[in-house]
């Protein structure tokens, strides 16, 4: 038996999730990157002109140190596990891996599906927080305004993590989980991306968020219009969410603005349904293959593909590691706080 056979979408899930947490629970708590955790999320903007730092999430960092240490995180978390699976696997790399450029007619749609995923995370934010009776408080990196480390925070923070995840899930898992079927792709995928989060409150969001990638790639047939959108949603979560959401705290605010908000999220529904429509007219009349490629053609049933995916081993242990690891998290919480 080839020993590439073994290893499956999963284990490589597992893999990410194991190196994730060696990050996140060593490297990024080394007193080598951490100045002072404060344990308080900001709300204003710092002023580090005395003291260069960093404030992400209550902690204070060492600016050149987070910001490399954030790139190596995520490439050695996404990028290389990524990169060994295929070879391993032998895919395609520009086929099966979609690392090719999508068509400029597409540009619209992307646009619209840019602020479909926006609208769509605030709504869902707003109704986690509405029935948690939380306060709307997210956590952001603030820089004091140096434009050398906003610089760093988008390339560490934002660009890489965005392309190198879209690499993973929106490339090799959807090309290894094509076989069944699109509801067990779209499914496996999704909640994967999700679960990579290691967050419960947030988990619909980046389902949510999860399915906006997963169309954008299946119809331009290209990782690239994920990986802007991806971009573009985190620059909007880390920089404008938290400034947004503040408007719901005002109650005579509340209504109007979830109205508008609900209105426009159909609205660009509406209209990328009807740049599609467009699309694929086109793509009819010149006898073009369609954008979404033939790779779901194989489906052996609904059940069967369910528990080849969500209930095979590999996958189950990946959820064991995602539960363990936010009680963990909860219990660290709870004891840094008494």
């Amino acid at each position: 038996m080839n020993s590439s056979n073994a290893i499956t979408a999963p284990v490589l899930l597992i893999v990410i999730f194991v190196m994730i947490i060696l990050f996140q629970s060593v490297f990024l708590k080394s007193p080598n990157v951490v100045i002072e955790n404060t344990g308080e999320i900001i709300g204003e903007s710092i002023n580090n002109s005395d003291d260069d730092f960093i404030m992400h999430n209550g902690v204070k960092y060492y600016p050149d140190r987070i910001l490399l240490l954030m790139i190596i995180a995520y490439i050695c978390s996404f990028l290389l596990p990524a990169v060994f699976y295929v070879k391993l696997k032998r895919i395609d790399w520009f086929r099966n891996l979609k690392l090719v450029l999508p068509s400029v007619r597409l540009i619209p749609f992307s646009l619209y599906m840019f602020f479909i995923l926006i609208l769509g995370t605030v709504l869902l934010d707003y109704l986690f927080f509405s029935i948690s009776g939380e306060e709307f408080i997210f956590p952001k990196i603030d820089t004091g305004g140096n434009i050398v480390f906003n610089l760093g925070v988008f390339l560490s923070f934002i660009f890489i993590p965005a392309a190198c995840e879209e690499l993973v899930f929106r490339s090799v898992l959807i090309s290894e989980y094509g076989n069944y079927g699109l509801f067990c792709s779209i499914l496996m995928t999704s909640a994967a991306f999700a679960m990579s989060k290691f967050s419960l409150q947030l988990f619909s969001v980046y389902f949510f968020a999860s399915i906006i990638f997963f169309i954008s790639v299946k119809i331009a047939n290209s990782i690239l219009i994920p990986v802007i959108l991806h971009t573009g949603y985190s620059f909007f979560n880390i920089y404008i969410e938290d400034n947004l959401m503040s408007v719901l705290k005002f109650e005579q605010n509340r209504f109007i603005f979830l109205f508008v908000l609900f209105i426009l999220f159909i609205l660009f529904i509406c209209l990328s349904l009807s740049t599609l429509e467009e699309y694929y007219y086109r793509k009819a009349y010149k006898n073009d293959p369609s954008p979404v490629d033939d790779d779901m053609s194989e489906n052996q049933g609904l059940i069967s593909n369910f528990s080849k995916t969500f209930m095979s081993p590999s996958f189950i242990i990946a959820i064991i590691i995602f539960f363990v690891y936010i009680i963990y998290s909860i219990i660290s919480e709870a004891e840094y706080l008494f």
